[in-house]
């Protein structure tokens, strides 16, 4: 009894009491299980609040979402500089629209297949096929990327057996390299890109191949006529000999990236020598006539318009420059584009009293105020190109101009009685427009710039007047052979002819028209002039016009690590090297340069131990023995034979500041030895030069042992020099160039100090390339 009471005397505090429990396991019990309760209803307290915190935290991210994408589309009316709509959904109404463009295509191609399959063109009313382009199937090449992006897969699968099977370039045809390359090259090409099938690419390849002469004109300014089989290129005789500028600027897409996609830089190179040769002496006001003097690449006494003619090369300037990623080397285009867009607005004009905004052509001093239908693919191009202006104020009068120009065109479609557009009008004071020549042959042009102004401003009014331009087609072009342009935009009389690029871009833009965001989104690709999309490669990928196939298939990679850099070259396949891990005895294509010695890497433990134990590669300062004289010298440059020798890859590094100007030109040797035996160099070829620098330069960039490299550069192309006797090459920015390059890349010193040495030399017409130390 006393212990009882000594315990209940505390209080409350008997529950603490040890004591308390002793004997009485029930009361033990019911406090271990209230213990259990209290902790279950902490956790699950704790759990709650955990949850809860989880969820506002994502309904938080949800609300950030939204409200971006309510800036987003805010924006598209209030910010000029947005690139292009994301993930906009397809509404019900639009999907509607779209499947009826879809039955569209399947009546058009599936007319084509029934009365001209392998025909260039449908004659619908008198139901069969014309080979307008030579019988290179350009209804079924410019179609094929059309029928992939609506899902009409057995009819792509039909028109690719054709292109296996029945496509054949070898024809003895006058083609035009124009329309050949932006409807074949450029419908083949898109197809591989969508499909991945390498068919397409090899046929690109060959019709290329065959365009190819058409560049060797004195200038480099392209014939526009050349004969497939026998590659004999000229202009034709009512041109008086001159290049068409349109012809001549609008193969710049389509051979860069057939260049990209086989590693061939040789397509690329014809092409970008046209921009270069224009860019020289490019006019203040960007404006260019529409004939060209082949040899001399004069402009001649012409017509500026952006209309037929002159059009998609002003397109291209544009987008070549989105398509290489909108790179630095590119960036001239940008440049030249940007200056005729200031040109343009001189063209400009507002009709009375409706104000249509139109664009004039000009003659000499005088302005005509007529447009083509063709010229409204400008609102279209003016749209994209807004965005890359750095000045927003820029970007929106652009923007501006493009949506004012597009309300034109649609209207030149509204003022007709059958409501599709005539080739041309005429602009005249106080009676705003009136047609001019009365013909439809199914144009895309204005279509073309609906969508993109409905892509970049998310303004679904563009939508609308594209289906209002479906439905004139359906109306009065439909018949139940195919699709028929008009002879008379006034009375409805119709003609004998379903063009090709119906198909290509017509029908194809009505279709994106009206479909979500993400089926080819314009950040990933760019249509080229008949509407086949091309992928934009990243930049990495892509190649580099100045280099030679050889290097293009073996170029170093070298990265940087600390204070050392791996090379993977190629050297002799006699090279022994010993592993100091596992002792093994191993031959290795790959080795290792550092700030003193040159290690193999073992390909049993990847270990970097591998000794050189036999082989023409020795390490510095280890003396070489010529394998052609049985020379022995510490010094790379004492064996010209050696040096010279295509079997062996002599390669010696620096092995301290003390032994720097040694070691500067030991490597400079054997990079110059190396690089010349794989570009097969014999010193009579401007581009082969440029090759090397450009390979010296790459190496140099990647931010290694850069004095070594710096002067590497430099005594790589002072051997060059040396070994060149090329009257061609008169001017030394021929290599300065590069080294400017290095300066605006923001390298700094050692930039400058290698176009210091590169000013050293100087040119001789009759002796080519040699040193002036006294300079």
């Amino acid at each position: 009894m006393a212990r009882s009471r000594l315990v209940t005397g505390h209080g409350i505090w008997k529950y603490f009491n040890p004591a308390y429990y002793h004997g009485r396991t029930m009361r033990l019990a019911l406090l271990f299980m209230l213990f259990i309760s209290v902790s279950m209803v902490v956790w699950d307290r704790q759990t709650r609040g955990r949850d809860h915190e989880l969820e506002v935290s994502k309904l938080n991210k949800q609300v950030l979402r939204l409200q971006r994408m309510l800036g987003d589309v805010k924006s598209v009316k209030e910010d000029a500089t947005v690139r292009t709509l994301k993930n906009v959904k397809e509404e019900p109404v639009d999907a509607k629209r779209k499947q009826r463009v879809k039955e569209a295509m399947i009546h058009a191609w599936s007319s084509y297949e029934k009365y001209a399959w392998g025909k260039d063109e449908l004659q619908p009313q008198t139901k069969d096929g014309v080979d307008s382009f030579g019988g290179l199937g350009a209804t079924i090449i410019d179609a094929l990327d059309t029928l992939y992006i609506m899902g009409l897969h057995e009819q792509f699968q039909k028109a690719r057996e054709w292109v296996a099977t029945s496509l054949d370039f070898d024809k003895d045809y006058d083609a035009s390299m124009f329309e050949t390359t932006i409807r074949v090259v450029g419908g083949l090409l898109s197809s591989y890109d969508l499909s991945g099938d390498k068919l397409f690419l090899e046929k690109a390849k060959d019709i290329a191949d065959r365009l190819l002469p058409a560049w060797n004109s004195s200038s480099g300014i392209p014939y526009n006529i050349i004969n497939l089989r026998h590659g004999n290129a000229h202009n034709p005789t009512w041109a008086g000999g001159d290049s068409n500028l349109a012809e001549s600027g609008t193969e710049q897409l389509e051979f860069i990236a057939l260049s990209q996609r086989t590693g061939d830089p040789k397509y690329q190179q014809k092409v970008e020598k046209v921009i270069t040769v224009l860019n020289k002496n490019y006019p203040a006001d960007g404006l260019l006539p529409v004939y060209i003097n082949p040899d001399t690449a004069e402009p001649s006494y012409s017509t500026i318009t952006f209309g037929g003619g002159g059009d998609s090369f002003y397109e291209y300037l544009l987008k070549v420059w989105v398509f290489v990623n909108k790179n630095l080397t590119v960036k001239h285009y940008r440049d030249m584009w940007e200056k005729s867009m200031n040109g343009l607005l001189s063209l400009v004009k507002k009709s009375t009293p409706s104000s249509f905004t139109y664009i004039c052509e000009k003659s000499g001093s005088s302005l005509t105020h007529k447009m083509d239908e063709l010229a409204c693919f400008a609102p279209g191009m003016l749209a994209l190109g807004s965005s890359g202006y750095d000045d927003p104020t820029q970007a929106k009068k652009f923007l501006t101009l493009a949506e004012e120009l597009a309300w034109t065109c649609y209207n030149f479609y509204q003022s007709t009685p059958t409501k599709l557009a005539g080739e041309n009008y005429v602009f005249n004071s106080g009676s705003d427009m009136s047609v001019g020549a009365l013909s439809n042959i199914l144009r895309p042009e204005t279509v073309e710039s609906l969508f993109y102004l409905w892509r970049l401003t998310g303004n679904k009014t563009y939508q609308d007047w594209g289906w209002d331009i479906f439905e004139a087609f359906e109306k009065n072009s439909r018949i139940e052979t195919g699709y028929v342009g008009l002879k008379d935009v006034n009375t409805g009389v119709k003609d004998n002819k379903m063009q090709s690029f119906f198909l290509a871009e017509t029908l194809k833009y009505l279709y994106l028209l009206f479909s979500p965001t993400t089926v080819i989104p314009l950040d990933e690709w760019v249509f080229n002039t008949e509407a086949h999309p091309l992928k934009i490669v990243p930049w990495k990928d892509q190649v580099n016009p100045g280099q030679s196939n050889s290097v293009q298939r073996r170029k170093p990679r070298v990265t940087l690590r600390k204070r050392r850099f791996e090379a993977h070259l190629h050297c002799d396949a006699d090279s022994a090297y010993l592993c100091r891990s596992c002792d093994v005895k191993f031959h290795a294509s790959n080795f290792l340069f550092s700030r003193h010695v040159r290690r193999a890497i073992c390909p049993g433990c990847s270990s970097l131990t591998g000794d050189i134990v036999s082989g023409s590669l020795s390490p510095w300062p280890a003396k070489i023995t010529c394998s052609c004289c049985g020379t022995s010298s510490s010094s790379a440059s004492s064996c010209c034979s050696e040096l010279s020798s295509s079997t062996t890859r002599k390669t010696i590094v620096n092995r301290g500041p003390r032994r720097r100007e040694k070691g500067v030109n030991a490597v400079a040797d054997g990079i110059f030895v190396n690089w010349c035996d794989e570009l097969g160099l014999n010193g009579d070829s401007k581009n082969e030069v440029v090759s090397l620098a450009s390979l010296a330069l790459a190496v140099w960039k990647t931010r290694g042992t850069k004095v070594i490299l710096a002067a590497a550069f430099w005594f790589g192309v002072r051997n060059a020099r040396k070994t060149m006797t090329c009257p061609r090459l008169k001017k030394v920015e021929d290599v300065t160039g590069v080294a400017a390059g290095m300066i605006r890349a923001g390298e700094g010193k050692l930039a400058r100090a290698v176009t210091l040495q590169l000013r050293r030399c100087r040119v001789d017409s009759e002796e080519g390339w040699a040193e002036n130390d006294n300079v």
